[in-house]
């Protein structure tokens, strides 16, 4: 699903602002959000029977908590295991499991593509 920049952005302030103020409802926030980065690799998550999803977020998108997004009906912690992970976390990682990539970003002005923020793996990986 393609998105302005600055709309995503607003999209992910919207969802951290609905997630504080405890009186608003964050749950279509959370669906328009899961829609955007997990729904466009759902069918390759279920060929590749992913259990674990280990995501790189950097910029504002690190601001968001995946693990409360939505498809509908679950939550995304109730499908997968989460795991968001910095460089620094990547550089500790003692258990170098093969970790397959799925899908790629578009190119976001003069940003080359880069792999995809989503990974999965088979089994667990230990710090």
């Amino acid at each position: 699903m393609e998105i302005p920049r600055k709309e995503f952005y607003e999209k992910i302030r919207d969802f951290r602002d609905s997630l504080e103020a405890r009186w608003q409802d964050h749950v279509p926030t959370a669906r328009e959000l899961y829609n955007i980065l997990i729904a466009p690799l759902s069918e390759e998550l279920k060929k590749a029977k992913a259990n674990i999803l280990m995501f790189y977020l950097d910029g504002p998108p690190r601001y968001i908590p995946v693990a409360t997004l939505r498809d509908g009906k679950r939550w995304l912690a109730e499908r997968h295991a989460v795991v968001v992970y910095t460089e620094a976390a990547r550089e500790r990682l003692k258990d170098k499991r093969e970790v397959q990539e799925l899908g790629r970003r578009r190119r976001w002005g003069s940003r080359r593509p880069t792999p995809a923020s989503v990974t999965h793996s088979t089994g667990p990986c230990s710090f």
